[in-house]
């Protein structure tokens, strides 16, 4: 629970863009929630083969993700900087 008083300056300074990066990553997390989804769906219709590739090749990203974000700093700030989340490249574009 935070008390009064319990925000330093820097958290103050910071609040516009936490509220900022916010929006931003739960909006690129969404879009590119919804499209691994259709790309997973579609590796899943064509072979079991193709969707354990894909979900492996998500699996790899996802590590490498974590791997960023553990990284001491600002996280929210990154976020808004970088993005949120993890894209599969679309084999047919």
């Amino acid at each position: 629970v935070e008390e009064p008083g319990d925000r330093t300056r820097l958290d103050r300074l910071l609040l516009p863009f936490n509220r900022m990066g916010t929006k931003r990553f739960l909006k690129d997390g969404r879009k590119k929630t919804w499209a691994n989804t259709r790309l997973l769906n579609a590796a899943r219709a064509e072979s079991d083969d193709a969707y354990r590739s894909k979900l492996a090749e998500l699996e790899a990203l996802c590590e490498e993700r974590i791997q960023d974000l553990v990284t001491p700093r600002f996280v929210l700030i990154h976020l808004a900087r970088t993005g949120f989340g993890i894209e599969l490249p679309d084999a047919r574009t």
